[in-house]
């Protein structure tokens, strides 16, 4: 199988918007709910957050969207299936390390896994959009088209 140019970058593009998207929604959400300044959140979110959500992204949302490519499970409802408990490892991973956000471990393994939900399916329309789960097409002889 060979991989070209444009779909890697297609591949980038929606994990930085995928991360991107989570990360916003947590912003938002920390600047109406902490006790915090508009400073401290932001820098923090772009400091800490994103790159983390990208890296996370890319360690485990690749490996997990090419299985699910190779398989043709390629349906929204999968992105969904599979970004709530994406999300949720990574607020228990991210809430082990910083120690948790609030006095309730549920409600923030709820919200990450929500925010597991956005950046999977904002990755699966980039991918969608740029027909990159639609399938290769094959000539008679069994060769991708140039």
């Amino acid at each position: 199988m060979k991989i070209g140019f444009d779909t890697i970058l297609i591949w980038a593009i929606a994990l930085f918007l995928a991360a991107l998207t989570s990360v916003l929604i947590l912003t938002l959400t920390a600047l109406r709910l902490s006790p915090y300044d508009l400073l401290t959140v932001v820098s923090f979110c772009i400091a800490v957050a994103f790159p983390a959500a990208l890296t996370f992204a890319v360690i485990a949302g690749v490996p997990v969207a090419l299985l699910c490519l190779a398989m043709r499970w390629t349906h929204w409802r999968v992105a969904i299936l599979g970004g709530f408990p994406m999300g949720v490892i990574a607020t228990f991973a991210v809430s082990g390390f910083f120690g948790p956000a609030t006095g309730d471990p549920i409600n923030e393994y709820v919200f990450g896994g929500l925010l597991g939900v956005s950046g999977a399916l904002v990755f699966w329309s980039t991918l969608k959009l740029f027909g990159e789960l639609e399938p290769r097409r094959r000539d008679a002889a069994g060769q991708a088209p140039a």
